[in-house]
């Protein structure tokens, strides 16, 4: 049978996906409304929730479906429309479920197989010539030895994919067969109209399809009784079911012929009766099968179908969240780059300074991720085929692999995160759209308004359990179906799909969140990189809680106690995590530093070290945090500057140097104080030198990084002036450390002289004072003679 080129027949699709609009609401709610006609869309679509209008969102709607496939998510298939017949190799197909055209899955596979088989048959039979078998199949005489191994290919892959559509046995397959040859021989041939069956016009193709796709689903829908009937034909007449070696057999299949009732209630193997069991597999093909009303009436489980394979694996999300979690809150703002590309995940289980408590419950939470990872890695290519890429996971891999670092290339971590939250999004945003658009009372709970649903939406930042879909499937689900009691039909099963499509959803969208992920996965921050994260960070703060410098005793205590007792450093790494913290949280200006971190102890990672502060702890308050960092960095950049790679040591020149001596002492204290802030912020790192280039203008770093502006603001974080200085416009980064010993050696000559001249003024001042005394007491001696 040829099946030639013919026009495409667009397959019915979920016309709920295409009828909707979804949109993210600022009032923390995905929305999704049935799309109106374009003179009344403005006026009306508004969220239910708070009435505010729509905002177009496009990564909510989804890619678009390629040229050659498209996916039915209502039912899970995937149909092509190809004309004509389709070259594909076995592996292209789409699985099961794939087919062409408007024929079914099955019609499809039956067709296919029949095809095939026919024309290897034909070369064994000697009846077709490979070369022949190569032109039909790849327009190419000489791809005859292919032609038959691709055909030998295809039944075996036709029958098994069969087997798999009517949830079969092999067995199972060759009746159905049996019956699609039997029934349809007479539309096959041609026998069932007058002259040759020629089919040359596409209404003739069309047709043709159409009778043997409706014949097949009519069969493929009554499995098993179809099948036993076929069973029961093929019995010899003559065999009495009291005798012969099958007579057990088929007493138990129960296929005796002539029967009475009272035989069917009496016998005793009633009680050994082959009953067919209840699993996944037979639901699914019961409903794939049952055609296109039963797949509209249910479309909830015509989702869920389509998305089976993926949603098991969803609930990993919370399981690499919540490890990631736990590292970034004990390692964020303490662990530097260098260090972190050596350190081991045992290393951090086990260290030292923790309790048995703690290593324990560190322990057992990598182990749930582990699994996590491997089942992931497992999946093949289910969900993504880059997770067959991941490594395996154990406790001598680098902690860098629990990071959620996005400088770190190809990060696994990363990946699996955000497959697997956009496969929720993706899953949520279509049960949204069937929600305002059907009036499936699976998902009604959704339902706010008349073609309006909504389902709440949580920061990827702020995710918990609750909020990700945890599916696993349960024969639970298979307590609303049963087996058929009449007498030769106990492998025919009845589902009560709308219990199960109510369950199911209750299951996988309940209480459910979409997932927002507008502020971006939740980065883990290096030591001493807080600027490389967020680089506004105080100016933030500056917004949120007004600043003030603090006073001149504390700032003198700060320094002299770091002098004896080195507090700068630790304390800088617990001020990182309190900006961080200080920035979502806001607070009073004038609340105490050390009273905050006590009410937020919880969000720390360990507690705040109060006692390196200078009393009384009172004086440093959430309106002094700025200027507090910024003097604990400035007792650090010396450090910073002293072993900076020796890229940035290039001399200056000596037009640069001039120019430099020209500028005023203001300018050069404004220059000192932003290159040192500049130098401790973002090149304290190893890596500094592939940052920030060398060879690179220095002002346009500054810039950049909002050290250097327009601003002229009276506030702790005054590091800006007017107009950049001439000198400034000319240095490069690899200039910085001969820059800023220049200018600090400048500022302190040029000081020294004040003070050199302030002396000098002073004690001449001193030495003429008995001079002009006598001088005064004389000319009072001259007016008191006269």
């Amino acid at each position: 049978m040829m099946m030639t080129h013919r026009k495409c027949i667009q397959p019915q699709t979920n016309l709920w996906d295409e009828k909707a609009t979804v949109w993210s609401c600022s009032c923390g709610f995905l929305v999704a409304q049935q799309s109106l006609a374009p003179t009344s869309a403005e006026q009306q679509m508004v969220c239910p929730v708070c009435k505010s209008p729509s905002v177009s969102t496009n990564h909510l709607e989804g890619s678009q479906p390629s040229q050659s496939y498209i996916q039915n998510v209502s039912s899970g298939g995937t149909v092509t429309q190809q004309t004509g017949y389709v070259v594909a190799s076995p592996e292209a197909r789409g699985g099961k479920w794939f087919t062409v055209r408007q024929l079914s899955p099955a019609a499809y596979r039956c067709l296919h197989l029949l095809v095939h088989g026919c024309l290897l048959a034909s070369h064994y039979a000697e009846v077709c010539k490979p070369e022949q078998l190569g032109e039909f199949i790849f327009k190419d005489h000489d791809k005859g030895q292919e032609a038959i191994d691709i055909c030998t290919k295809f039944v075996d892959v036709d029958w098994k994919a069969l087997g798999e559509v009517i949830s079969g046995t092999s067995e199972d397959v060759c009746r159905l067969l049996h019956s699609v040859i039997q029934h349809t021989n007479s539309l096959l041939n041609g026998s069932h109209k007058s002259g040759q069956n020629t089919c040359n016009t596409r209404e003739e193709r069309e047709k043709l399809e159409e009778e043997f796709s409706a014949f097949v689903d009519k069969l493929v829908q009554t499995i098993p009784s179809s099948l036993r009937e076929q069973q029961v034909s093929a019995l010899s007449e003559d065999i009495d079911i009291e005798q012969g070696p099958k007579c057990l057999e088929i007493k138990v299949e129960e296929l005796e012929r002539g029967v009475n009732r009272e035989y069917h209630h009496d016998h005793a193997l009633r009680l050994f009766r082959v009953t067919e069991m209840r699993t996944f597999e037979k639901l699914h093909c019961h409903f794939m099968n049952g055609g296109r009303d039963l797949q509209d009436a249910y479309p909830f489980l015509g989702l869920f179908f389509s998305m089976h394979e993926q949603l098991p694996y969803i609930k990993h999300l919370h399981l690499l969240l919540r490890w990631t979690t736990i590292v970034k809150s004990r390692l964020s703002h303490r662990l530097a780059k260098e260090k972190a590309k050596d350190m081991q995940i045992c290393e951090f289980i086990y260290d030292s300074k923790l309790t048995k408590q703690e290593k324990e419950h560190l322990k057992k939470s990598f182990q749930e991720f582990k699994e996590a990872w491997h089942q992931l890695h497992g999946s093949g290519k289910a969900v993504d085929e880059r997770f067959a890429t991941m490594p395996p996971m154990h406790e001598e891999r680098p902690i860098t692999e629990c990071l959620l670092d996005p400088q770190i290339p190809d990060s696994h971590l990363q990946t699996a995160i955000s497959v697997l939250y956009n496969l929720q999004n993706k899953f949520l945003t279509n049960v949204s759209k069937l929600a305002a658009t059907t009036t499936c009372p699976a998902v009604s709970f959704l339902v706010r308004e008349q073609h309006s649903s909504v389902i709440p939406q949580v920061s990827i930042l702020d995710v918990k359990k609750k909020d990700v879909i945890h599916y696993t499937w349960s024969n639970e689900f298979m307590k609303h179906s049963e087996c058929n009691t009449e007498y030769g039909l106990g492998r025919q099963l009845f589902f009560d799909f709308s219990k199960i499509e109510m369950e199911l959803a209750n299951t996988l969208v309940l209480g459910k969140a979409y997932i927002n992920d507008e502020q971006g996965l939740p980065k883990f921050a290096y030591a001493n990189e807080l600027f490389s994260a967020s680089a506004s960070i105080l100016h933030d703060i500056c917004n949120h809680v007004p600043q003030e410098p603090l006073a001149t005793d504390t700032v003198n205590a700060l320094r002299e106690r770091n002098e004896s007792d080195r507090i700068a450093k630790p304390l800088l790494e617990h001020m990182e995590v309190v900006l961080f913290l200080l920035k979502r949280t806001k607070g009073k200006p004038s609340e105490p530093l050390v009273d905050y971190t006590k009410k937020w102890l919880s969000m720390l990672t360990s507690p705040f070290p109060a006692h390196l502060l200078p009393e009384p702890h009172s004086a440093i308050q959430l309106k002094n945090v700025v200027h507090l960092y910024e003097t604990l960095e400035d007792m650090m950049a010396d450090v910073t500057i002293e072993s900076l790679h020796d890229c940035f040591r290039q001399k200056l020149k000596s037009v640069m140097q001039s120019k430099m001596e020209n500028a005023t002492t203001e300018e050069l204290e404004r220059a000192v104080k932003v290159t040192r802030q500049f130098v401790f912020r973002y090149m304290s790192s190893s890596d500094s030198a592939e940052k920030v280039k060398p060879g690179s203008l220095l002002l346009t770093h500054l810039v950049n990084t909002g050290l250097w502006t327009a601003d002229q603001k009276e506030t702790s974080e005054d590091t800006a002036t007017t107009t950049p200085s001439t000198f400034m416009g000319q240095l490069n980064v690899e200039h910085v450390y001969a820059a800023l010993e220049a200018m600090t050696n400048t500022i302190g000559d040029r000081r020294q002289k004040e003070r050199n001249m302030f002396q000098s003024f002073t004690a001449k001042k001193t030495h003429q004072t008995p001079i002009a005394s006598r001088r005064a007491t004389r000319k009072k001696m001259r007016y008191s003679n006269t």
